[in-house]
């Protein structure tokens, strides 16, 4: 046994304490393929693997594979979206692509990294440094890569629900305005009348409409027909206050929503100011024409609680200033209960 492990001899003749437990019973030595084959083996196949696995994702673009076009090309993202309908890739899309470009350069430092440590462990390259640091520096490139694009990212969808929030308001802006006139129109009016109406305020509410403005549209045509509507529009608004809201219900009626107005002598002066202001004339390329208008003031509560009614009430006071030869005039209690007349040929 001695004679077997001359270490072990040398020891006992050293006088040197011989190992108990293990150590008493060495076994071989490992074989060096056992010792650093398997390891490198298996060192090597995971970082094939994970190359060949970001190799993958990157050349897919978002880390997903898609379809192929025609061309060869796997398209992603805007990319995908940008792309003609035979799959032919244009240089405009490529540079819309923002998006993908970050996660390839992201992806791509990782990747480079990864090759060089695949290279300094085949031999290939002697870089002591790439084999300590190499994974990490890659990694940390990769995330530095992807904060930037995140940044980027966060900001184009800032920018993009602002583009989206202002679209919605004009859209929201178009549909409660008059093309013609830049006025409110029917919806305009009931969403300017709607904190008012339930309210403990009161209000009022005018119904405007033009007296012969049928012939002028009939002798000059529709284009003076549309700058008399304009003309009437810009002078209601500029007699009345900024908190009122002046619509334009259709044709040739017009409504003037009154805030914080209960003084009946002064809505009717308002009225009577309303259709003076009216009934200026009209000039326009030598050409003079004139409107007339007759006013029907409702009140809030006192003549209807609902947009409804007001615009009834109104409507019938209206029909009453006309055949009394009134420029205005107010509801009374019964204009809100019974039928509508008949307009007038």
């Amino acid at each position: 046994m001695i004679a077997q492990f001359p270490s072990l001899a040398a020891s006992r003749s050293a006088n040197v304490p011989m190992p108990t437990g293990l150590l008493a019973h060495p076994c071989p030595r490992r074989s060096p393929f056992l010792a650093t084959g398997w390891a490198m083996a298996w060192r090597r196949l995971g970082t094939l693997l994970l190359g060949w696995m970001l190799a993958l994702s990157a050349w897919a673009g978002d880390g997903v594979l898609v379809q192929r076009l025609p061309s060869g090309l796997p398209l992603t993202g805007q990319v995908k979206m940008l792309a003609d309908p035979d799959g032919t890739l244009t240089l405009d899309a490529v540079r819309a692509a923002g998006p993908a470009r970050w996660y390839l350069a992201g992806q791509g430092a990782l990747f480079v990294m990864v090759i060089a440590l695949v290279l300094v462990n085949q031999g290939v390259l002697h870089a002591p440094f790439v084999l300590a640091n190499g994974l990490q520096i890659g990694i940390v490139a990769e995330l530095v890569v992807f904060a930037i694009a995140l940044s980027r990212r966060i900001r184009a969808l800032q920018e993009e629900q602002a583009v989206l929030g202002r679209r919605a308001a004009d859209l929201a802006e178009a549909a409660a305005t008059d093309p013609l006139t830049g006025l409110a129109n029917r919806s305009g009016l009931a969403r300017a009348a709607q904190p008012l109406l339930g309210g403990d305020g009161e209000h009022a509410l005018m119904l405007l409409d033009l007296d012969r403005f049928k012939p002028v549209n009939d002798r000059h045509g529709h284009e003076w027909g549309d700058r008399v509507l304009q003309t009437v529009a810009r002078r209601l608004q500029q007699q009345v206050r900024e908190t009122d809201t002046v619509a334009r219900l259709g044709g040739d009626e017009f409504v003037i929503l009154l805030r914080d107005q209960r003084d009946a002598q002064l809505l009717l002066s308002l009225g009577e100011r309303l259709a003076l202001a009216v009934a200026e004339p009209i000039r326009n390329q030598g050409v003079e024409v004139a409107v007339g208008g007759s006013i029907g003031i409702a009140r809030y509560p006192r003549d209807g609680r609902q947009l409804a009614d007001l615009l009834r009430s109104a409507d019938r006071a209206m029909y009453r200033a006309k055949r009394s030869d009134r420029r205005a005039a107010l509801a009374e209690p019964a204009d809100g209960a019974s039928p509508a007349p008949a307009a007038a040929a």
